[in-house]
């Protein structure tokens, strides 16, 4: 037997593996902390068309196209004109989905 078969621990690549893990869990836990903390956040706050967008990863055409059939919970100011949401109607939408 060579000197290196004497010495190999089947457990090193798994202890190595393990420890780079953890260096990436630590990296994401420092990256989550610098993040804005989702219940400072104003959800009572109406989104726009642009935001809802954002919000679902949608494009515009499909939110408005939505809108026309009714589809999605929305309000319009007593103008007509400008067409906004609210994130709880739109989080309970998406549930019963």
């Amino acid at each position: 037997m060579n000197n290196h078969e004497n010495n190999f621990n089947p457990f090193h690549s798994i202890i190595e593996f393990l420890k780079s893990l953890i260096r990436k869990v630590d990296r994401v836990t420092e990256l989550l902390e610098t993040l804005p903390s989702l219940k400072d956040r104003d959800y009572s706050k109406p989104m726009t068309v642009e935001t809802l967008c954002e919000y679902l990863d949608a494009a515009e055409s499909t939110i408005y196209g939505k809108i026309n059939r009714n589809e999605i919970p929305h309000h319009r100011e007593p103008s007509g004109r400008r067409i906004y949401f609210f994130r709880d109607e739109i989080d309970a939408w998406l549930k019963s989905k």
